[in-house]
């Protein structure tokens, strides 16, 4: 019985090990984090982690940059402070919906369809850019 009990508990740990490192979405709000000097997305961050930082914190681990808000949909992977979207995940990235406006930065007219694009540390391909919204698919984790 002991031994019975014993698996069990290993099985359902494995499943919880398991569960925990790559999850999927239909629809998760998220920060895309642009490098001002480097014009690259650097980072991805859920929306609440984010809402829940004070401002100064948020400009302290992330300066020079700007911060637009977008969705997720497909599998990731999840750090502390950090969303890293799996291959064929769909990133939206709201160019028109700064989080903290400062004024537009992001050019996104300049990116057309099937253009390659890093997105912190994935690369990415544009499958649409119409007007305050650019869409990014995953090519390769």
């Amino acid at each position: 019985m002991k031994t019975n009990v014993f698996f069990i508990t290993i099985f359902f740990s494995g499943l919880l090990l398991f569960a925990a490192q790559e999850r999927s979405t239909t629809g998760m709000k998220i920060i895309v984090v642009v490098d001002a000097k480097a014009n690259v997305i650097s980072n991805i961050t859920p929306l609440d982690t984010f809402q829940k930082m004070m401002v100064s914190e948020v400009h302290e681990q992330f300066p020079g940059c700007h911060f637009y808000i977008g969705s997720l949909k497909g599998n990731y992977d999840l750090t502390d402070t950090e969303v890293i979207p799996a291959e064929n995940a769909t990133v939206v990235m709201y160019t028109e919906r700064e989080f903290f406006r400062s004024g537009d930065f992001l050019d996104a007219k300049t990116l057309g369809k099937g253009d390659n694009f890093r997105l912190g540390k994935v690369m990415s391909i544009v499958t649409s850019n119409k007007k305050g919204e650019l869409c990014l698919k995953i090519e390769q984790s």
